[in-house]
């Protein structure tokens, strides 16, 4: 595991379960990471969708090697404030790195999302891009994600889920998703403070 950086926080709960694992993987996949899922297009428009204001702080949980980022800088701006988490020193020390070329601060902590370290009412909204299928407690994580968030926050969660078209496609997804049901979204898991819920299934990116 790679050093912390004097500008990230240490865990400071334990990793159990899925967790534990996929730290470890995400340590070994940190350096060929942004190789693999770049994906511009879609984090840019995932960060889009947050409808930031310059000067709000926002929450990205999982963020990885931080390739979103420049995007939620450009929206918050220098008055601005981004804060990160993840179960990966790895991919948190790529996020630091990272984090020192774009111009608003940038606080990393290495965390679980299933208990996150601010007090309510702390953002103005959430990111989460992957990895939250296998959680080991999707839903604590989630009623965590809305506890942070101020009253009107927007949340934007993305993972990969199957979703084919046609009939032949929406049989086989059925099935899948019958046999590996955590690739469903996991809207029963949501808490009762989250309103206006949508979603959206992408063919690209």
């Amino acid at each position: 595991m790679l050093p912390i950086k004097k500008n990230m926080e240490r865990l400071t709960t334990a990793v159990t379960g899925p967790d534990r694992w996929f730290s470890h993987i995400y340590d070994l996949l940190a350096p060929i990471y942004d190789l693999l899922w770049a994906r511009k297009e879609m984090r840019r428009d995932l960060a889009a969708r947050l409808r930031l204001q310059p000067g709000q702080r926002v929450l990205e949980t999982g963020i990885g090697t931080g390739a979103n980022l420049p995007y939620l800088c450009e929206a918050v701006s220098r008055s601005g404030q981004i804060e990160g988490v993840d179960v990966s020193a790895g991919m948190l020390c790529r996020a630091e790195r990272r984090s020192t070329t774009i111009s608003c601060p940038v606080h990393l902590t290495l965390q679980n999302a299933a208990d996150l370290p601010f007090p309510a009412d702390h953002v103005h909204a959430v990111l989460h891009c992957g990895g939250i299928n296998f959680f080991t407690n999707r839903g604590k994580a989630l009623q965590e994600m809305v506890r942070v968030a101020k009253v009107g926050a927007r949340l934007v969660i993305a993972d990969e889920t199957l979703a084919l078209p046609g009939g032949l496609g929406k049989f086989v997804s059925r099935g899948i998703l019958g046999l590996v049901p955590r690739l469903r979204p996991p809207l029963q898991l949501l808490p009762p403070q989250a309103e206006l819920i949508q979603v959206e299934y992408w063919r690209k990116g």
